[in-house]
């Protein structure tokens, strides 16, 4: 199977993070994500201490990426995390994997999904990673993806399943879908 495109025409500059859709600038999910939480912008003092989780999370993603990305084949870190998150996929059973695949509104907001497999019967699951688990948070962040590929990309595509791994505890946490109402009401008030 090729590669599955559910935001065609939104590109994403990874070096200054952001995200384009014919010309036009969108806004990543994560700021209204956090809004919605509670969550405070981070100060300069708190910026150091999640620095280091940062680089760790970071790390991992980049090695399931460009994992995923090599068909599998290409292995670079001995990180615990990374190798947990790499056997727990080896694992599950799916026609399809791929990696930071883009979801768009295309009016707003644009975002990545870290993982996201395609079972036999054709319908999608969304994994993303985290290294602390907050489930108010991710629910929120991956159901965002899901109402953006059912109500927003043009093929059609149905999501079954949501998941976090949590790479802290290195746990797969199943999550609940909060509605296309509640997305809605995080995204445009």
């Amino acid at each position: 199977m090729s590669k599955i495109i559910l935001a065609p025409g939104v590109t994403f500059e990874e070096d200054v993070h952001q995200y384009w859709y014919k010309g036009n600038q969108l806004s990543g999910v994560t700021r209204k994500v956090g809004e919605s939480c509670g969550y405070k912008k981070i100060t300069e003092d708190t910026q150091f201490i999640l620095s280091e989780a940062r680089d760790e999370g970071l790390l991992i993603h980049k090695a399931i990426e460009d994992w995923i990305k090599s068909d599998r084949k290409t292995w670079n870190t001995i990180h615990p995390a990374a190798v947990w998150v790499k056997n727990e996929i080896e694992k599950m059973k799916f026609k399809h994997i791929q990696a930071e695949t883009l979801v768009s509104d295309f009016k707003t907001y644009a975002s990545a999904i870290d993982i996201m497999t395609v079972s036999k019967k054709g319908l999608l699951s969304l994994y993303d990673i985290k290294r602390k688990f907050d489930r108010p948070y991710v629910t929120k962040q991956v159901s965002i993806y899901k109402y953006f590929i059912e109500n927003c990309a043009k093929e059609g595509w149905e999501v079954e399943k949501i998941y976090c791994f949590g790479t802290k505890d290195m746990r797969l946490y199943e999550l609940e879908y909060i509605g296309d109402k509640e997305v809605r009401k995080i995204l445009y008030g």
